[in-house]
Order: C-alpha cells, then sequence, then structure tokens
C-alpha cells in the first residue's frame, strides 16, 4: 500500500474515533433522556380489541370510533383515550400537575406507541401513570374503575441520553373482545362506566 494512503488513514481512525465516543458516550443526550411506552386494548376475556391484525381478526383499526350502549340501550360510538403522567414522587400525587415532571400527554387513539424524547433525566425513579377517559358527542368522562382497567404506577429511573422502556401496558375493556364488531357482546355499557 502507498506511503500517502497509510498516512491519510490513520489521521482519519483517530477523529472518527472520538466522534464515535463523544455520540455514545452522552454527546447527544445532555440532561434529558427518551421515555417509550406501548400498549394494547383488550376485552375482560383477553382477547384483543386493539391493535388488529393476523391473530386478531375481529379487533378494530384504532379507540377512536368503538362501540357503546348509552341511556336506553341506545347505540353510540366512543373514542377511548390514553393519557401518560410523568411525576415526581417526591412532589406529592401525581393528580397534580404542579407534581409533572413534562405536561401530561395524549396517547394517539389510532397509534400503539409513544415516545417522548425530552424528559428530565433523574437519580431517583418517576411515577409514570396511564390514564384512561371515553369521549362521545356529549362530552368526555373517566370511566369508571371496573370499565376501563388501566395498570397501576410504574417506577423508573430516566438516565441522560438514554432510552426508558415502559414495555407494552394492556388496558382492559368491559366487553368480549373475541366478539364480532358492532355485535352486542363488544358495545361497552356507557352508563354502567358512568359516561352516560
Amino acid at each position: 500500500m502507498p506511503g500517502f494512503l497509510a498516512r491519510r488513514r490513520s489521521h482519519r481512525a483517530p477523529w472518527g474515533a472520538a466522534a464515535a465516543l463523544a455520540w455514545v458516550g452522552g454527546g447527544c443526550g445532555g440532561d434529558v433522556g427518551t421515555v417509550e411506552v406501548a400498549w394494547v386494548v383488550a376485552g375482560r376475556d383477553g382477547e384483543p380489541i386493539f391493535p388488529s391484525g393476523d391473530l386478531a381478526p375481529s379487533a378494530y383499526d384504532d379507540t377512536c370510533d368503538l362501540p357503546g350502549y348509552g341511556p336506553g340501550m341506545a347505540e353510540v360510538t366512543y373514542a377511548l383515550r390514553l393519557s401518560l403522567q410523568i411525576c415526581d414522587p417526591g412532589c406529592g400525587d401525581c393528580s397534580d400537575s404542579a407534581c409533572h415532571v413534562v405536561p401530561e400527554a395524549e396517547l394517539p387513539c389510532d397509534g400503539v406507541r409513544y415516545t417522548d424524547p425530552d424528559v428530565p433525566a433523574s437519580e431517583r425513579p418517576y411515577l409514570f401513570r396511564l390514564r384512561a377517559r371515553i369521549e362521545t358527542e356529549t362530552g368526555s368522562c373517566v370511566p369508571s374503575a371496573g370499565c376501563v382497567v388501566v395498570p397501576g404506577p410504574i417506577s423508573r429511573k430516566v438516565r441522560p441520553g438514554r432510552v426508558t422502556d415502559l414495555q407494552v401496558v394492556e388496558i382492559l375493556l368491559d366487553v368480549e373482545g373475541g366478539a364480532r364488531p358492532g355485535s352486542p357482546a363488544s358495545r361497552l355499557d356507557l352508563v354502567a362506566c358512568g359516561c352516560a
């Protein structure tokens, strides 16, 4: 190999290694980390409602337009909305927005994953709490506990420049998940949920 090629490579290698070390060592992270959460929605029988796919052909394409019953068993549609709160447990209860590390995030009703790349890093674990809300044409409400079941708070540290994955959480609706979409067994009783 000619000498000028060897010299040229020797000059590039240290610069490339230094750039790689700066990138891996947190040059991109600073004082924030990334938080990710994914979710599935299932019926009380454990059968999937959302997302749909080859293993769940009777499931829905989103949770923006689900079937339910209103007063007098009238058929209505509703949206199941989820939000994520990230709270400092040293501050107090997650219900106090002053204790939220970042603003409460509305999760998409047509998605299955949410990512926040700008969560302040912490030496102490944060509490991550999912909340469910039902929206209809007439308004929005927090459903009763037996109507929509969300997991309890998750405790995790957020490290600078790293991803904190909350894994996949399961949300349960008080319906038969394996029922044919639109059938009576697939409809949520919004009156019993306190939302009609």
